[in-house]
């Protein structure tokens, strides 16, 4: 039986019944996801994922969504990974703990102190669900298992890593398994000449004092038998990475450490309860008083953490006593007494109670909440040289990345503004688009924990007055203020004139003369000069846009609904022969610039229906991405600058480009009665070779029906042939644009 085989064995009794299709559903996904993926070492991918799960996550008892994460731990790097069609055939709980494991997996450190403390954060706030943590600190350890197939330079930052970021985060949690396992893995790689020496060091010590350890052990038995506690006793020797750090803050030698072994008396009880019997913790107590009445103590060292638990939920009794010590009686032993689940959480912390349950939701423990609050005030202490960047709990802060995956934290509410001045300065002065996840979004979008943002900048895009009312952070008031406190009315009246007469030019309207005569009348009444350049100068000043004075100092549009239906609509035309459409390169070339990008999606707004060849603007919506308006629409007269974009159809093979360019449109064809297919409508746009990106029902009537198309079409002509030739079709009634 081949290791995979094994494996898979191992996994079949969580998967009884009915739920062992669910265990092939996943083996054939893993298999699909990590097709031909291997990893340094040469391994495939699913042999690692799979003994990730059995060896690691298994031993927690977890439940079956925690399996199924663990065996698709590595999902996000396959290129076939689609969490939707995981959140299919697992469920949401799947996904989610998926995608958040994909999210971590994307972070990168420099492996600087203060970048790992906001690392750190970052991981804790993707990570809600324990589940979560559990996972990728397993996914740690196996990468540490196999580091020695990196590079020398890899081996270190990696083992860096995982002592500022994930060893606290152990630790805290009370997970003390894999925290001793992650510190002397990396203790090897990050002081390689330390970690020989200690190891040899250790391992003659305890040759020399095996013998000492197994009396002692033998000892504390036969006292607790004699006396009816039912107890096992063991021995365990402290961590490498321990002993150094001991040996570096109090300058000894291995020798004079009292505490690099110590005994454990733990009680036969049930490890599976949630709280001791009280019969329980008495015994323990009991044990500690037989104990200090037979041996000598050494006072200082006598630890109560069951009265008192650490907050990470540790509990036990800690003591040392004089006398054990066969080699050396005034040599103290340090001895734990605990019970069973006691013992069970010391070595697994919060995982010990959650993962056996049934239920797959886990509580809001107040133990969890407050370790977690620890965890992160102890890593408050980030660089404080800048005020903005000071660490605060959650949830006042969100972390999110740039498309470089460097993560970057900001106070709650913060926007892309703020994250572009956070970057740098002068990209925050001339930002005018972003980007999150990959989705147009608006300057005063509120970013969220793990979103990846991107900041597009323009050299005439100058800072607006009007982002104060915004931006979180100081650092961007900061130098938003400073950016206007250095700019006089004369430049904010010049930069204003220069906007307002780019889009007069747009129009084919004359510039404005000396006097400003464009602006005499504005918002119904005739204004002064001095009024006139007063309403410039907050066009400078991002307080105003240069549509809305156009729209204050014209009037509204005279064009009524009807009238722009009329304009709008195409017009059919019927040939008796349906012709091939001419090649998609003729002129093709014509592609949509919005804010200086090509290829941005974009809808066009039904309330005005331009055409790409009309004067136009982008508008950045709230959830539907950018919107193209005509200029001279009413909605653009009333929008906040901040969310307009300039719009424009350039020749790309002018400009040297690809002859390639589409734009996306909505057509609405009206099918007549008993006319419910699409087959005709998909027969021709197959014979022409278009591809139909989207159909929907939008209108269904007594006697009719109206479908909606999403096609892609070079330019205008060709889009008037299609109209024409689907209304020849039987059964096709009206064809008209969206």
């Amino acid at each position: 039986m081949d290791q995979d085989a094994q494996y898979i064995k191992q996994l079949e009794p969580y998967f009884q019944g009915a739920d062992r299709q669910l265990l092939k559903n996943l083996l054939e996904h893993a298999a699909y996801l990590y097709k031909s993926l291997y990893r340094y070492s040469g391994e495939p991918y699913l042999t690692r994922a799979l003994r990730l799960t059995c060896e690691k996550i298994l031993k927690l008892n977890p439940d079956r969504d925690t399996i199924v994460a663990s065996v698709l731990v590595s999902a996000c790097y396959s290129p076939r990974c689609d969490l939707e069609k995981i959140d299919k055939l697992f469920g949401a709980e799947v996904k989610s703990l998926v995608a958040a494991l994909g999210k971590i997996n994307a972070i990168k450190s420099r492996y600087s102190s203060s970048d790992s403390r906001v690392i750190s954060n970052m991981f804790l706030t993707l990570a809600q669900d324990i589940r979560v943590i559990l996972i990728r600190l397993a996914d740690r350890i196996e990468n540490m298992e196999t580091l020695q197939y990196k590079s020398p330079e890899k081996q270190k930052a990696n083992a860096r890593e995982i002592l500022d970021v994930y060893v606290p985060i152990a630790s805290r949690l009370g997970l003390y398994e894999y925290k001793l396992l992650l510190e002397d893995m990396a203790f090897r790689y990050v002081f390689p000449d330390e970690y020989n020496t200690l190891k040899r060091e250790l391992d003659d010590y305890l040759g020399e004092t095996r013998k000492t350890i197994d009396d002692a052990r033998h000892e504390l038995t036969d006292l607790m038998q004699k006396n009816g506690f039912s107890v096992t006793v063991s021995g365990r020797v402290k961590n490498l990475f321990s002993i150094y750090k001991k040996l570096k803050k109090k300058l000894r030698t291995l020798n004079e450490i009292y505490d690099v072994y110590a005994l454990r008396i733990v009680l036969n009880s049930d490890e599976n309860v949630e709280q001791d019997s009280q019969e329980d913790i008495e015994t323990l107590y009991r044990i500690l008083s037989l104990l200090h009445s037979r041996y000598e103590i050494l006072g200082d060292r006598f630890k109560d953490y069951v009265s008192s638990p650490k907050t990470n939920g540790y509990r036990s009794l800690h003591t040392a006593l004089i006398g054990l010590n066969s080699a050396d009686a005034r040599k103290p032993t340090e001895v734990q007494i605990r019970t069973a689940a006691m013992h069970k959480f010391a070595e697994h912390g919060f995982a010990a109670h959650w993962l056996y349950k049934e239920s797959h939701n886990l509580p809001q423990d107040e133990s969890l909440a407050l370790a977690l609050s620890e965890l992160r005030r102890g890593w408050k202490s980030i660089d404080r040289s800048t005020a903005e960047l000071k660490m605060n709990l959650y949830p006042d802060r969100v972390f999110v990345l740039t498309p470089d995956n460097l993560v970057r934290e900001l106070p709650q509410g913060a926007t892309p503004v703020d994250f572009a001045f956070s970057v740098h300065s002068e990209i925050g002065h001339h930002c005018h688009l972003a980007k999150v996840n990959g989705n147009v979004v608006p300057l005063d979008y509120q970013l969220k924990n793990g979103d990846i943002v991107e900041i597009s900048t323009m050299p005439k895009v100058n800072t607006k007055l009007s982002w104060l009312e915004f931006v979180k952070t100081k650092q961007a008031r900061n130098k938003i203020k400073s950016y206007f406190k250095n700019f006089n009315k004369d430049d904010l009246l010049a930069q204003g004139k220069e906007e307002l007469n780019e889009l007069l030019e747009k129009l084919g309207l004359e510039k404005l003369d000396d006097h400003l005569t464009f602006l005499k009348k504005f918002k119904g009444r005739s204004i002064s000069l001095r009024e006139r350049q007063t309403v410039l100068e907050e066009i400078g000043a991002g307080v105003l846009t240069a549509a809305v004075v156009y729209r204050h100092a014209v009037g509204k549009s005279p064009e009524s609904a009807g009238e722009l239906q009329k304009n709008y609509r195409l017009q059919s035309r019927k040939p008796k022969i349906l012709p091939r459409l001419p090649p998609k390169t003729v002129g093709g070339s014509a592609r949509l610039l919005i804010g200086g990008e090509k290829n941005m999606p974009y809808r066009i707004s039904s309330c005005c229906k331009p055409k790409l060849t009309d004067q136009i603007v982008g508008y950045i919506t709230k959830n539907k991405g950018v919107s193209i308006h005509r200029v001279s629409c009413a909605f653009v007269a009333n929008a906040p600058a901040e969310r307009l974009l300039e719009a424009r159809l350039v020749d790309t093979a002018a400009e040297g480009g690809a002859r390639s360019g589409k734009y996306q449109v909505s057509l609405l064809v009206e099918l007549r009665e008993g006319q419910t297919m699409l087959k005709p409508i998909i027969d021709y746009f197959n014979c022409q070779g278009i591809t139909i990106q989207g159909y929907s029902l939008f209108k269904q009537m007594s006697d009719r029906m109206v479908r909606r198309l999403l096609i892609d079409i070079a330019d205008e002509e060709e889009l008037d042939m299609i109209v024409a030739n689907l209304e020849t079709l039987e059964g096709v009634g009206r064809v008209y644009r969206m």
